[in-house]
C-alpha cells in the first residue's frame, strides 16, 4: 500500500546514506519527500533520473563479489 511505499523509500534512503552513495540517497530523499505531500508522479520521475546510478552500483558490486 502507499504507506508502505514511503517507508520502503525512506528506507533505501537511509541505506544510501550510510553507504555513502550521494547520488541514490539524494534522490530516495526527493521521493520520500514527494510521495509524503501525495505527489507519486513527480516521485516516479525522480526514480527514472536515479535508476541508472542504482543499476550501475549493483553492477559493479556484482563484477566484484568475492565467490
Amino acid at each position: 500500500d502507499y504507506l508502505d511505499v514511503i517507508e520502503q523509500t525512506h528506507a533505501l534512503k537511509g541505506t544510501a546514506g550510510n553507504l555513502s552513495l550521494t547520488p541514490l540517497f539524494e534522490g530516495y530523499g526527493e521521493m520520500t519527500n514527494l510521495l509524503r505531500i501525495g505527489k507519486p508522479v513527480e516521485a516516479k520521475r525522480i526514480f527514472r533520473r536515479i535508476r541508472p546510478i542504482q543499476e550501475q552500483i549493483i553492477a559493479c558490486c556484482e563484477r566484484n563479489r568475492e565467490g
